[in-house]
């Protein structure tokens, strides 16, 4: 039996003005109209009931019943083949809020899990060395990665002198080409890697520049220009998460105030105590 959805949108061209109105909104809702009274619908979709028997008529159908059971058998199949193209899908998710978390959390946790066994710890020290000691780091992160730039360059400043290079992509040329000795970039891509960040990474392996490369892609041609790299945990499903590069951002903060005690500690209580004067936070 031809799909009823399928069958409203073949028939659309040859309905009449107020017809093509309804058809369209049953095609938009139709979940909701497999449940809805006739009256309900006419009153949605801003036609009489003249023309929704007229509509139905024209469908091929006699009822109303009918007709919403039909369209409920056509969602149904058409919501199911959505499965394997939305990326938003999980199998096991629930049509509640609380599914969207809970599959979340199942699909984030083992990628995360993934991602520090798979850190060698050897290269997450030299990179906590590199940055310890340049005399700036610059932080770029184009397109998916851009907010996850933002937040490292935030969370650097408390230790190092950190430049975001993300903020205008068009002056990152400039920026790394006037470089004073000492510093270094600090590269975070997500699959796929721009070509401007492959570029930049070329650019400054010819400049001697130190590059450190956080990536979800082992196999990212950017990497052949880093002096370091960390290659995280990357979601076989379509969907995209940057926790994994949030986790290994976070580590990095944390031994930065580590090695870096006690100053690092009395820098960020002299910083919260000038926010408090300054009323910029409460207690």
């Amino acid at each position: 039996m031809e799909n009823l959805l399928e069958k409203l949108n073949q028939i659309q061209s040859a309905l009449t003005s107020k017809q093509r109105t309804l058809c369209h909104y049953i095609i938009q809702n139709c979940r909701q109209v497999s449940s809805m009274p006739i009256g309900e619908l006419a009153e949605r979709s801003g036609v009489g009931r003249a023309t929704i028997m007229r509509l139905l008529a024209t469908a091929g159908y006699d009822s109303y019943p009918d007709f919403k059971q039909d369209l409920n058998l056509a969602s149904n199949v058409d919501f199911e083949a959505d499965k394997v193209s939305n990326p938003f899908f999980w199998s096991t998710l629930s049509p509640d809020t609380s599914g969207s978390l809970a599959a979340c959390l199942n699909e984030s946790i083992p990628l995360l899990q993934k991602t520090v066994s798979s850190i060698n710890p050897e290269q997450f020290d030299r990179i906590v060395d590199l940055i310890m000691s340049a005399q700036r780091v610059n932080i770029l992160g184009l397109r998916s990665s851009s907010a996850i730039a933002r937040y490292t360059a935030y969370q650097f400043q408390n230790f190092v002198d950190a430049y975001d290079l993300s903020e205008n992509e068009s002056m990152v040329y400039d920026r790394l080409y006037l470089h004073q000795r000492g510093e270094m970039l600090f590269l975070i891509t997500t699959q796929p890697t721009t070509t401007t960040s492959v570029r930049i990474a070329q650019l400054c392996k010819r400049w001697e520049i130190p590059v450190v490369v956080i990536t979800d892609d082992p196999q990212a041609s950017v990497l052949q220009y880093a002096t370091t790299y960390l290659c995280v945990a990357r979601s076989t499903s379509s969907r995209l998460s940057i926790l994994p590069h949030m986790l290994i951002i976070e580590a990095l903060v944390n031994e930065l105030g580590t090695r870096m005690a006690p100053l690092s500690v009395r820098t960020l209580d002299h910083l919260n105590q000038l926010l408090l004067e300054e009323n910029v936070i409460g207690n």
